[in-house]
């Protein structure tokens, strides 16, 4: 009897000894992050499990080096005490680009509040701003924030400038509001800010649709660049930009975002001999001396036609894009306010971009502007 009382002790610690293994097993399980794979963005990560996400948002902002980390779950047991619920229901987006990211993924029904009407394109957001079914809750440095309380978001999508940036969003944060830095305008190439769609779809819980749409703009994209590269014994275009403020003529840096898009679509821009990854100031002189060789002008600030180009920089007149009225604005897609669709959903779809790029610098190939437009 003893013997017997003996071996049924032993097969009940096993027993338990198993049950506490499985749940160890489950648990870790559960615990366990799959990394998501991105292919272009350099500036944030996800982590992966059955219910939520681990994001990290690096380089939001330049001179900004902190590390933002965002934990999005479904399952409050696993979460930790400041997560974020998903989905999100109620959003706040204080840049247009971000608008363009969510009409992407179908979710512009969520968003409640936006920074800034005037500079938003989308006509069903202008209408339910009209309508105050969604909320102007104002820019940075007068944001409204009874409004911003009042509208109870999920969560607000932020972007940062400078030091001055994380001050007005800390006092978001103080108000018990959740806010998230996005830097998709660090990534210095078109597809690596095109990316950062799969970043916000982790607050829609939507991943496997961002991969799809990320996946098919940049099969486009790649297939326009190859294109273009096949183009035997072409003539490069060499390309000038924007106009001078203040004495100085900024243009895009050799490794910036426009650079890129450039040097895909199969311009010479070899003239800007720097790494630099956004703008970069050159003295006049500099610009005049090449005047001569400039064969497309690009996005002369906010000109909209030959004369403001040269009520704005008289000595313009000189340039030879000018002179062959070869310059092109990305003002196609514009409201009287100031938006522009170029910068609220062509971040999210440069394959179109570089469509309008490859036409202008190579006329020959049929096709239309969607973002761009000849100035006359």
């Amino acid at each position: 009897m003893r013997y017997l009382l003996f071996l049924w002790f032993i097969c009940f610690l096993v027993s338990c000894n198993h049950i506490n293994e499985t749940q160890k097993t489950t648990t870790e399980r559960n615990n366990t992050f799959d990394t998501i794979f991105l292919t272009n963005a350099k500036y944030f990560s996800i982590l992966q499990n059955t219910n939520s996400y681990k994001l990290s948002v690096t380089n939001s902002f330049k001179g900004n080096d902190n590390l933002y980390e965002y934990f999005l779950s479904k399952d409050s047991s696993e979460a930790p005490p400041n997560y974020i619920p998903i989905p999100v229901k109620k959003v706040i987006c204080l840049s247009a680009t971000h608008i363009g990211f969510i009409e992407a993924l179908n979710k512009t029904e969520y968003i409640k509040g936006i920074s800034g009407k005037q500079y938003i394109y989308h006509s069903e957001i202008l209408k339910k701003i009209e309508t105050e079914n969604i909320i102007d809750i104002g820019s940075e440095g007068h944001f409204d924030y009874e409004k911003i309380v009042s509208l109870k978001p999920d969560v607000v999508f932020a972007f940062g400038v400078d030091q001055k940036s994380l001050t007005y969003l800390s006092k978001l944060q103080q108000l018990g509001i959740k806010v998230v830095l996005v830097g998709e305008y660090m990534e210095n190439t078109p597809l690596g800010k095109a990316e950062w769609i799969k970043f916000f779809s982790c607050f829609f819980d939507c991943l496997e649709d961002a991969n799809i749409f990320f996946d098919n703009v940049k099969n486009q994209y790649i297939s326009l660049k190859d294109s273009i590269n096949n183009i035997q014994h072409k003539i490069k275009p060499s390309i000038i930009n924007g106009l001078p403020y203040n004495g100085t003529w900024y243009v895009p840096g050799g490794n910036s975002f426009m650079a890129c898009l450039m040097k895909d679509a199969g311009a010479d821009y070899s003239w800007v001999k720097n790494t630099e990854t956004s703008g970069t100031p050159f003295p006049l002189e500099q610009i005049y001396k090449n005047a001569t060789q400039f064969d497309v002008w690009l996005n002369p600030d906010m000109a909209n036609s030959l004369a403001e180009v040269k009520q704005f920089e008289p000595r313009a007149t000189s340039f030879k894009a000018f002179k062959n009225k070869y310059v092109f604005n990305n003002t196609c897609r514009t409201t009287p306010l100031g938006g522009n669709d170029y910068w609220e959903s062509g971040t999210v779809h440069p394959e179109i971009i570089l469509k309008d790029l490859i036409h202008i610098f190579y006329p020959t190939i049929n096709d239309s502007l969607y973002y761009f437009k000849k100035l006359n």
